[in-house]
Formats: C-alpha cells, sequence, structure tokens
C-alpha cells in the first residue's frame, strides 16, 4: 500500500521538473522582447511637439518683427526677443539646432533692415531740404479821388536747408504796377546759426529797424486796406542789402530782442526828373552810388509775452563823397499781441 504514494508523489515532482524547464525559454523570450532603457538621444514625442510648437512661435515673432520694421520705415529695429526654447531645452543636441536657426534668421532679419533703412535714407531730404511756400492776394481799391480797381499779387517764398546751421531764404513778389506784371526780389540772404543767442545773415533782407516791414507788412499778416505812414512812402527803407547779426538775450523771466546790420547807404537824389523829389532819398541803392555804408539796428524788450518795446536807429552818409550829408533813421514801436475772434481773419 505505501507503493502507490511513493510513485505519485515521484510523477508529480517530473511535473513540476519538466514544467520549470518549459516556462525558462518563454521567460527568457519575452526578456528579450522588453524594451530597452532609452539612451539620452531619444527624444520622446511630447518634447518634439513641444519643441515644434517652440519653433513656429518664434517664426511667428520673426514675421511679425519684420512687418514692424517695414512700417516704422527705417526707425532703428527694436533687440529680436529670445525664442523659449533657449529657456527651456530637452537635450543639449535640440538646443544647438534650434539656437542655429534663430541665429540665421536674426542675421537675414538684420540685413532686411540694414537694406530698408538705406533705402529709407535715401528718400530723405538729407543735408540739404528744399521747400516752396508762398501766398497770394487779391483786392478792390476804392480812394476818395481816385478811381477804384481791381489788384492781386504772388509772393513765392524759398527756403533752402544746406546744414544744420547755414540757411537761405528768398521771397520773389509778383504784381501789377501801371498796366505791366513787375518783379521784385525782396529777400535773398544766407544765414548762419552761430549758437542759440546769436546769427549772422548776409543778402537782402527786410530792413530790422522797421518792426512793421519786417514782422507785418506781409498781406496775409496785415489784414488792413492801408500800410502805416512812414513805412511805404520813402520815410524808411523797406528793405537792406548788407549783413546784420541778430539773436535773443534771455533776462530771466524777459528776454531782449537785438539786431545789428551794416549795409548800402541810401542815394540822395540831386537831378530828379520830377522836381518834387529833389532832396529825398533813394532806398533801393544797390550799387552803392556813393560808396557809403549805413549802420544801425534795433533792440526790443519784452516785458510779456504778448508786449514788445522797440526802438530802431540807421546813420550813414549820403549823397556825393565830396558833399555828403549825414542822415539818422530813428523809429519806435510799441506792440500788443492778443487774440481776438472779432478781429482775427
Amino acid at each position: 500500500m505505501r507503493a502507490i504514494p511513493i510513485i505519485i508523489n515521484q510523477t508529480i515532482a517530473g511535473a513540476f521538473v519538466a514544467l520549470i524547464w518549459l516556462v525558462i525559454p518563454f521567460a527568457a523570450m519575452g526578456q528579450d522582447a522588453a524594451p530597452s532603457p532609452p539612451s539620452s538621444d531619444y527624444v520622446s514625442r511630447a518634447e518634439y511637439d513641444k519643441l515644434k510648437a517652440e519653433h513656429e512661435a518664434m517664426k511667428t515673432e520673426l514675421d511679425a518683427l519684420k512687418t514692424a520694421v517695414r512700417q516704422m520705415a527705417g526707425t532703428a529695429p527694436a533687440a529680436p526677443a529670445e525664442g523659449p526654447a533657449a529657456a527651456t531645452k530637452p537635450s543639449e543636441g535640440k538646443q544647438v539646432v534650434t539656437t542655429t536657426a534663430a541665429q540665421t534668421d536674426v542675421a537675414a532679419l538684420q540685413a532686411e533692415v540694414d537694406t530698408l533703412k538705406t533705402q529709407v535714407k535715401e528718400t530723405f531730404p538729407g543735408s540739404t531740404k528744399f521747400l516752396l511756400a508762398g501766398y497770394g492776394t487779391a483786392g478792390f481799391t476804392a480812394r476818395s479821388g481816385e478811381d477804384p480797381f481791381f489788384d492781386a499779387s504772388f509772393n513765392a517764398l524759398f527756403l533752402y536747408k544746406l546744414t544744420d546751421r547755414l540757411f537761405f531764404e528768398g521771397e520773389m513778389e509778383l504784381e501789377f504796377e501801371n498796366g505791366a506784371t513787375t518783379i521784385n526780389l525782396e529777400v535773398a540772404q544766407a544765414s548762419y546759426l552761430l549758437n542759440d543767442y546769436m546769427t549772422i545773415g548776409v543778402g537782402r533782407f527786410l530792413n530790422p529797424m522797421d518792426f512793421f516791414v519786417e514782422r507785418q507788412h506781409m498781406n496775409w499778416v496785415n489784414k488792413l486796406p492801408d500800410k502805416p505812414l512812414a513805412v511805404y512812402d520813402g520815410l524808411l527803407p523797406e528793405s537792406q542789402l548788407g549783413a546784420q547779426l541778430r539773436g535773443v538775450v534771455p533776462l530771466g523771466p524777459t528776454k531782449l530782442e537785438y539786431v545789428g546790420f551794416v549795409a548800402n547807404a541810401p542815394g540822395l537824389i540831386t537831378a530828379p526828373d520830377d522836381f518834387s523829389e529833389l532832396g529825398m532819398l533813394d532806398f533801393p541803392n544797390t550799387s552803392n552810388v556813393g560808396g557809403h555804408v549805413a549802420v544801425g539796428g534795433h533792440v526790443g524788450f519784452i516785458p510779456i509775452p504778448q508786449l514788445e518795446v522797440g526802438y530802431g536807429i540807421q546813420r550813414s552818409k549820403v549823397g556825393p563823397r565830396d558833399h555828403a550829408v549825414e542822415n539818422v533813421l530813428q523809429s519806435a514801436d510799441f506792440n500788443y499781441v492778443r487774440d481776438s475772434t472779432l478781429l482775427k481773419g
């Protein structure tokens, strides 16, 4: 009766041994099929998607920057923002590729910006800026004892900036006179800015000692039908041909304007066609007959912005050299400026 259990135990033990031998090869095969540990060069799908998104964001920023540069048309471009790839780098290899691409794009953008700046700078006026301006007037005049008439005139202004300190200005007037069109050169002056308080000018300029002529005689400024006495009737010159030095001196809350000039002296009419003009001054003495020089100037004190009190003087000899006489011209002006809705044009 003992033999049967022994045989059964031996059979069970043999079955276990055979089962173990069958399981071992499958375990080995399963171990070989298991994935190997990730290497340092492996890029996961999540990392790839993140890197791709960062690259697309950088391309979008570069495109926006190019558009802004084109709109600014020559202004200095802002520093390109660094892409987020530099802050979060999944691996060293990917960071090198992204940085190289960004540097290439930045270099291309910089080259394009330089080209745009050059093109825009070529369209700038540069160191020689020219401006053509002017004004025109038309009116009807009816004086007591005279025939009424219509008239018109046109003034062209030429402003030429050679450098930041050197300027040229010219004014040409075209008007009707005695049935014909006359052309007058009122201003032709080159000015050089010495400093903030001093400017020198050479050429033909409006008379500085006559405040009205220099600043208010233009028709677009003076809305009155007539000019003040002594301005255009031969008592004071309208313009000077020479050189002037002018500027402003600050005096605390006030300021002082000054002008000094040397110019051709007026001529003395000694043999006129019209006897009534004998002894009068010939101001348009462009050829400086007699060889005399006029010296003068104007000083204006401005205690408040709306008020100016001024004084002008001019001294010269007039007439032939051997019979020259002294000529002194003086002017005083009081100017108050206030805006008026009823009076302004």
